[in-house]
């Protein structure tokens, strides 16, 4: 459980933005920790996988910020026979995989984002993805 800082304030006596700063940089220290150790491990025989989107967005064909996406979604588009039009609304959707090996290892991993159509159901996890903890 992440700590509190309300209760860290309470049992310190320091201030909230002290407090703040300290959890802040305890959990990045954890989380950089975990990327480690998830970076090194290796996964062999008997693994199971499973993709989870997180968070979603909506984004236009003219965000410049995403120029790139737009035009792999709309290339996607034209090859199944549906011209997406210039005024096309795309779902951004963060997505992360997690690996578990029968017998205890278990890492998960941000995913590539990637546009879909409005409405369109959400990308599946390719094999490719989820070779990045190598086999």
């Amino acid at each position: 459980e992440a700590p509190s800082v309300l209760q860290l304030q309470k049992a310190t006596g320091a201030s909230r933005t002290q407090c703040e700063h300290f959890v802040s940089c305890v959990l990045r220290a954890e989380s950089a920790a975990g990327e480690q150790s998830s970076a090194k491990l290796k996964f062999v025989g008997a693994t199971e996988g499973d993709g989870h989107v997180l968070r979603r967005a909506y984004v236009a064909s003219r965000n410049k910020n995403f120029s790139s996406e737009v035009e792999v979604a709309r290339d996607r588009g034209r090859k199944a026979g549906r011209d997406p039009g210039p005024k096309a609304v795309y779902t951004l959707r963060m997505r992360v995989a997690g690996l578990l090996q029968r017998g205890g290892k278990i890492s998960a991993r941000p995913l590539e984002t990637k546009l879909v159509a409005k409405g369109g159901a959400p990308p599946t996890e390719g094999v490719k993805e989820l070779r990045v903890w190598g086999r």
